[in-house]
Order: structure tokens, then C-alpha cells, then sequence
């Protein structure tokens, strides 16, 4: 999946989403925009970008042609993400 991510801006669930460490996240975490269904586990995320079908091809074509505005609102996101093992070390470590 990181190969696939790595080469991608958007990253398009259509699907219910299954909530937390799931591929929406691996896409903020390989710097890709998310594009996600608000049902499920993602209803809560206010960060995600939710899915809206209708306009979904101009969406899209926003996010990548004007991705480098869109990826930076997913910085703060990212960047927990990519800390969060460490945190879970630090937490852990406090018992």
C-alpha cells in the first residue's frame, strides 16, 4: 500500500470506514489527501475531507491541481500520526 500511496496526491474511500489505523491515515502519513465516506469510525474526524458525491470530479481535480494548499491543513494530522508510536512508548512507560 505505501508503494502504491507514494506515488498518489488523493486517496479516494468510498466505503464505510473502519475507524482508527486504517488507510485513511496511511495516506495522511505518505502526505496524500484524504477523501473519505463520512460513515462510520470517520464520522468524528474533523480533519478528513469528507466524501460528497455529488461535485466528487472537482474535488479531485482541486486537490491535485492545487495539493500543496490542501496537504498542508493535513500537517498537524500528519505529524501526530508519525508521533503516535512514540507517544504510545512514552505512554506506555508511565504505568
Amino acid at each position: 500500500m505505501i508503494n502504491i500511496l507514494s506515488r498518489t496526491k488523493v486517496f479516494i474511500d468510498i466505503g464505510w470506514h473502519p475507524g482508527r489505523d486504517r488507510p485513511p491515515r496511511e495516506t495522511v502519513a505518505v502526505w496524500n489527501v484524504p477523501l473519505v465516506n463520512n460513515y462510520g469510525g470517520c464520522v468524528i474526524m474533523k480533519t478528513i475531507q469528507f466524501l460528497s458525491y455529488r461535485g466528487l470530479v472537482d474535488r479531485v481535480i482541486d486537490f491535485v491541481e492545487d495539493y500543496d494548499a490542501h496537504i498542508k491543513e493535513f500537517e498537524g494530522f500528519r505529524r501526530y500520526i508519525v508521533e503516535e508510536p512514540e507517544l504510545f512508548v512514552k505512554d506506555v512507560g508511565c504505568w
